[in-house]
């Protein structure tokens, strides 16, 4: 059975140039309860008609949306920041860090690995991270970064864009 529900961590990793796949996993560390979610594309069929019949004669499928994770992550250190953002991170002795934005924005690409409470893993192997800033400045507001990792085309051929990995002690019983 593949009973894939709850969460049990998100982590980010690097791409490995040579085989297109993720490696190094991170734990990305605290999430906002309820706000990571899968999201899956639609896939929609172009019809080709003939002038002499109404059922089409060819159908063609093609991708409709976008295939991406999202979530929010409850720190917002300077470490963390660049790792989302981008920008530079000046690291005082003895003092705070301070984080300073790119003027433009970051060019972040990443892969990820989110694992369910059954232990079954869905992994991006390459995606396009796009993250911001998210606050509520009230009394008991709270500032988040807004995380989204777009699926993309891996970088090597023989690599997937999207692979789930069972779960082994589900699947030996």
């Amino acid at each position: 059975m593949g009973f894939a529900s709850g969460i049990d961590s998100i982590k980010k990793g690097a791409i490995n140039a040579g085989t297109g796949e993720g490696e190094t996993f991170v734990d990305v560390g605290h999430i906002v309860e309820d706000t990571a979610q899968w999201e899956a594309d639609d896939i929609t069929f172009v019809k080709h008609y003939s002038e002499f019949s109404g059922y089409p004669i060819e159908m063609r499928p093609v991708r409709n949306g976008t295939n991406a994770i999202r979530y929010q992550l409850m720190d917002v250190a300077a470490d963390t920041l660049i790792q989302y953002l981008g920008g530079t991170v000046t690291d005082v002795v003895d003092s705070a860090d301070e984080w300073q934005a790119p003027i433009e924005p970051a060019d972040i690409e990443a892969s990820f690995q989110v694992t369910t409470e059954d232990g079954t893993v869905f992994q991006i192997n390459r995606a396009k991270v796009m993250a911001k800033i998210v606050g509520e400045p009230t009394r008991n507001g709270k500032f988040v970064i807004d995380v989204m990792a777009e699926v993309l085309a891996p970088l090597v051929a023989a690599a997937k864009p999207i692979k789930v990995i069972d779960n082994v002690v589900t699947n030996a019983s």
